[in-house]
């Protein structure tokens, strides 16, 4: 097993950014690996942040998020997802 690049796992961020729906990643910064992702409320009135540390080898990350919201959940576990299908190839 390998480890991800940096540019590798910044566009597995980007690709999966682009595909989420419904409660939408406003906007997001890749910091090696680190992300933090800004989301729009429910009543599309207001934002929040959720911050996502990455482990480059495994896909596992530490989420700090203020809310109980499963959206963030979605987006690093399909990162993570995708990091391992990166690593093992």
């Amino acid at each position: 097993m390998g480890k991800l690049s940096e540019q590798e796992f910044d566009a597995i961020v980007r690709d999966v950014a682009a595909s989420v729906y419904g409660q939408a990643v406003v906007r997001f910064s890749v910091i090696c690996f680190t992300v933090e992702a800004t989301y729009r409320t429910r009543s599309r009135k207001g934002t929040w942040v959720a911050d996502f540390v990455f482990n480059q080898e495994t896909g596992h990350y530490h989420l700090t998020c203020p809310y109980g919201s499963a959206t963030p959940w979605t987006f690093g576990d399909e990162i993570g997802r995708r990091i391992r299908e990166a690593v093992a190839s």
